[in-house]
């Protein structure tokens, strides 16, 4: 299967498995599923999401939306 493919795991319960470049990792329950600079996708645990990343302020989000909708 090709790397960023996410795929659920019957035979493991509540988890996700995700095929990334270095391979399998595994997204447990509470995971973020981070989508990287070349489109990869991986599993990343909320303790460690909170402390590299920020929520952009929903404003942001909003005039964003508003931007593409009127510029197509």
């Amino acid at each position: 299967m090709p790397a960023g493919k996410v795929i659920f795991a019957p035979y493991r319960e509540r988890c996700l498995i995700i095929l990334t470049l270095e391979g399998e990792m595994v997204a447990e329950p509470g995971a973020w599923i981070i989508r990287g600079t070349e489109g990869e996708f991986y599993p990343c645990k909320d303790s460690v999401f909170i402390t590299k990343y920020r929520r952009a302020p929903i404003e942001d989000e909003l005039a964003a939306l508003k931007d593409a909708m009127r510029n197509g």
